[in-house]
């Protein structure tokens, strides 16, 4: 959380840049602030407040230096002063180099980045109306501290930083007196410390996973639709709001200042709610006080979690998914396309999400067996069935009940073959720890070898609140979860699986024999004593590969 004012930062940052004047930031008035050049090459920062600040000089030069190797050498002569030092380090390989040393760029400085893919030691950069933004284009990560300085009074000025997906401190942007429209952080997934913006009307960071601190201040428009984690949650608008929380976020303290937002925001930020049913939880609703929104007020339920959106949270619903049949009676009482097959067909009764026999499926041959035994809640994408949401043992159970298993990895190359097909999603794997705590199994019943298989995030598994099943993200990385949390359903698709009941979906067989066990009835089966669930036939003469002479 930044402690000092925003003010005090932008008059600061300001002071350090020769080019730029002291006044030209929100709050500096004509007073500038001293700089006092140290031994060791650093400038110290005094402001009129009283707060200072640090600037190193000598590494950035140091690194400059070494651009007289490189097709960019010559600019590394300025790393004397460590203002172009950041170009001594690209010049090494020939402007070839991916990392870049990074401490202080003016507005005019920021074709120095064209290309870097990492910033080396934090950054400090300078942004007005002539700096030339499209020099981020390639940045994807910072080894340090990330602060923007916007000085314009565009307010139809957007800022996007399109590769960027982790910060290893802080991440710090700040306008002078005019706010700017839009910060777009579409790839951003981490940022170790804080996430701190001051006067942009839009901050859009819809991949961001985890952070340790986000305010946001003066903002109307927040999307943050993946969040799975922060410390401080600290929203403020000076008018209406909107917001796009993740729905199983989890956040220690909360405080949302919209003197504007209509009607009560908890149910759509179940996260806060969350926070609020801990101690330590602020929440100023300035339009909202006295108004009750916990969706099952006699039982903790910190998620809110209502999976058909009944107003009744999942733990104090007797009927989760929707779908009329009772959680008790019901074979996945958090999917609405499956309840039971009381006729014994291979469909499920709520294939349409009611339970209705009668019309539970497509039987195109009308022997009594339905086509497809695959719940209307899956869709098949390439290698694996994905079928909505829900807590690890319901995933599991769905897996199982066509014959399959949550994901098993043994390599990366598994991992990720599975996520070319299904997408940047988060879900299960069939990996947990319920037996002994610490000792993983697959759900398969394979080892699990800790040392060349383990893809957890740093400082994962940490077994918080007794986490016991593991989630998996787009990026193959992994988390541990408590169980009953909800998340996405992956089956991937076994060798023989077919996705049928009927064997024969265009041949009457009501008992469906299959002598060789191939998954195709007899009466369909082009090679009926030899098992060939492909089917070959290269001559197309009837007669299936495998058993051709």
């Amino acid at each position: 959380m930044m402690k000092n004012s925003m003010t005090t930062i932008a008059c600061t940052l300001a002071a350090a840049a020769a080019a730029v004047s002291v006044a030209a930031v929100a709050g500096c008035e004509q007073t500038p602030c001293t700089v006092t050049e140290n031994e060791d090459g650093s400038s110290t920062i005094t402001c009129p407040d009283g707060s200072t600040a640090t600037i190193a000089g000598g590494a950035a030069g140091a690194a400059g230096a070494a651009g007289a190797d490189g097709a960019d050498g010559a600019d590394g002569a300025d790393g004397a002063d460590g203002t172009d030092g950041v170009d001594g380090v690209d010049g090494v390989d020939g402007g070839e180099l991916l990392a870049c040393g990074g401490e202080f760029f003016e507005v005019d400085q920021l074709g120095l980045l064209a290309g870097c893919e990492e910033i080396v030691g934090g950054a400090v950069i300078l942004i007005d109306e002539t700096s030339d933004v499209s020099a981020l284009g390639s940045l994807q990560r910072v080894h340090g501290s990330l602060t923007i300085v916007v000085i314009t009074d565009d307010p139809t000025f957007a800022l996007t930083f399109p590769a960027l997906t982790s910060i290893d401190e802080e991440f710090v942007v700040v306008t002078d007196e005019e706010p700017i429209a839009r910060l777009s952080l579409p790839t951003l997934t981490a940022v170790a410390r804080d996430f701190s913006t001051f006067g942009i009307a839009a901050v859009e960071a819809p991949s961001l996973l985890g952070v340790s601190v986000i305010e946001l201040s003066q903002v109307n428009e927040v999307t943050l639709s993946s969040l799975r984690r922060a410390n401080d949650l600290e929203i403020s608008s000076d008018g209406a709001l909107e917001l796009e929380l993740s729905a199983t976020a989890q956040v220690n303290f909360v405080r949302i200042t919209a003197p504007d937002a209509s009607g009560c925001l908890i149910p759509a930020l179940p996260s806060i709610v969350a926070a609020c049913e801990q101690d330590s939880c602020e929440l100023d609703l300035l339009s909202n006080e006295g108004a009750s929104c916990d969706n099952c007020p006699d039982i903790v339920n910190n998620d809110q979690s209502d999976i058909d959106r009944d107003g009744d949270g999942d733990v104090c619903d007797g009927d989760i998914d929707g779908d009329t049949v009772i959680n008790a009676d019901d074979l996945q009482p958090t999917i609405s396309t499956v309840c039971r097959d009381s006729d014994s067909d291979g469909c499920d009764d709520c294939a349409n999400g009611a339970p209705n026999p009668a019309d539970d499926g497509a039987d195109t041959d009308g022997d009594g067996v339905c086509d497809d035994s695959v719940p209307e809640a899956c869709t098949l994408r390439g290698s694996a069935l994905v079928c909505g949401v829900s807590t690890a043992a319901g995933s599991a159970a769905l897996c199982a009940s066509l014959g399959l298993t949550l994901p098993v990895f043994h390599n990366d190359g598994d991992q990720q073959a599975l996520v070319d097909d299904i997408g940047n999603i988060e879900y299960w794997i069939g990996l947990n720890d319920t037996a002994v705590e610490g000792t993983f199994v697959w759900a398969d019943g394979t080892t699990f070898d800790f040392e060349t298989e383990s893809n957890f995030n740093d400082g994962e598994p940490n077994n918080s609140n007794n986490e016991d099943c593991v989630e998996a993200f787009g990026n193959n990385r992994w988390n541990d979860l408590q169980c009953g949390d909800t998340r996405g359903t992956v089956c991937p698709l076994s060798p023989s699986f077919n996705g049928r009941t009927d064997n024969c979906v265009d041949d009457d067989n009501a008992d469906q024999a299959d002598g060789d066990d191939d998954g195709v009835g007899n009466v369909c089966d082009n090679c009926v004593d030899v098992a060939n669930a492909d089917q070959a036939d290269d001559d197309v003469d009837g007669v299936g590969n495998a058993c051709e002479v």
